[in-house]
Parts: C-alpha cells; sequence; structure tokens
C-alpha cells in the first residue's frame, strides 16, 4: 500500500496514541491526536472522496473514504469541502479549530484522527509507514515528537 501523508505540516507532535481494549466495546482511544494550533490548515492524507462534512455531537467533522474499506475522520475541522467532493492526497480538507466542545486535548489544539477499516477502528499511524506503538500519559504541558521516518529517533 503506498504511504500516507501526515494531515497537519509540518509533521506534527503526537499527543495521544491509539489503544483499543480487547473487545469493541471496550474503552479506549480510537485514533490519535496530533498537536497543532488554531486555524492551521488540515489535510487528506490519501486521495478519496468526502463522505461527511458536518457536526456530529457538536463537534465539527470532516470524513474522507479512501477505497478498500478505508475512512479516515478529523475533529474538531472546519471543513472547507462538501460531501461527494473528490479530495487528492494534500488537499485542504479544513482548518483545524481551537480546543472546544468534543476536544480531546483540553486546554491544548489538536486533531483527533481516527481511520476505519470495513467499520472497525485502526491505528491511523500504520498508514505512515509507522510502527503502531502503545499510548503514553504525558503531562499537559509537553507532547512528544515522533521522529518518525528521522533517523537516529526512535
Amino acid at each position: 500500500m503506498q504511504r500516507w501523508l501526515w494531515p497537519l505540516r509540518p509533521g506534527p507532535a503526537l499527543v495521544r496514541g491509539f489503544f483499543v481494549g480487547p473487545q469493541p466495546w471496550s474503552p479506549g482511544h480510537r485514533g490519535v491526536d496530533l498537536a497543532g494550533t488554531a486555524g492551521q490548515p488540515v489535510l487528506t492524507p490519501f486521495p478519496g472522496t468526502v463522505v461527511f462534512a458536518g457536526v456530529v455531537a457538536g463537534t465539527p467533522v470532516v470524513s474522507v473514504e479512501h477505497g478498500d474499506g478505508l475512512v479516515s475522520s478529523f475533529e474538531p475541522v472546519r471543513a472547507q469541502v462538501r460531501r461527494g467532493q473528490t479530495v487528492n492526497a494534500g488537499t485542504v480538507i479544513g482548518d483545524l479549530l481551537a480546543s472546544g466542545p468534543g476536544s480531546h486535548c483540553l486546554p491544548r489544539t489538536c486533531l483527533h484522527w481516527g481511520v476505519r477499516r470495513d467499520g472497525t477502528y485502526v491505528d491511523p499511524l500504520q498508514f505512515l509507514g509507522a510502527e503502531p506503538g502503545p499510548a503514553v500519559l504525558l503531562p499537559l504541558a509537553e507532547a512528544v515528537p515522533t521522529g518518525l521516518g528521522q533517523p537516529g529517533v526512535s
């Protein structure tokens, strides 16, 4: 499979990783949180078709279907695309909103990126060519640079 792009540029710090318990209904974090700034452009990581651009439970969300049963969702994002629109990898799909209702990173601003394969959540980082790893809890004032794909960074 072709490698995906980061949905934020430059490559963001990972604030919170992917985690799902042993059962589909188990508690967890079904996506990753990426450090960002309010107003930062959000890009689609892989070509596809916008299947949703609207509000879910008070949070603005954009979802893109990539084919092969893969759907990416991004929140909180003010959409600059519409349902049914075809997008290329790197297309701006909206801008990141500051922390607010539904934010995963209060008091910071971050992008929550989830990916489903045939309806089941999977770790988005695997599509970047990265090995999925355990979630790491961080102090509120810090974020860890991912360093993925950079020589000398583990």
